[in-house]
């Protein structure tokens, strides 16, 4: 379950009780993932977005990913 309040999003994830809030980065890549894109998108999107590098950006926002699989959040198909 997920409530955006301004850029931000708090997730409730249902099973545990744990609440999980998404800054503005964060809940761009939620939105993406939601709307089934794919990791060049994802990535292609932040680099524009900060302006920086994608290499820069892979490992970062692929730990980012893994957490939240790892938490049940997300699932990647």
């Amino acid at each position: 379950h997920e409530k955006q309040i301004m850029d931000e999003i708090v997730l409730l994830h249902r099973s545990t009780g744990n609440y999980y809030t998404l800054n503005q980065t964060g809940t761009a890549i939620w939105k993406y993932c939601a709307e089934g894109r794919k990791w060049e998108e994802i990535l292609d999107f932040v680099s524009r977005e900060y302006q920086i590098e994608k290499t820069m950006l892979e490992e970062e926002i692929g730990f980012y990913l893994q957490e939240l699989v790892q938490e049940g959040i997300l699932e990647i198909l």
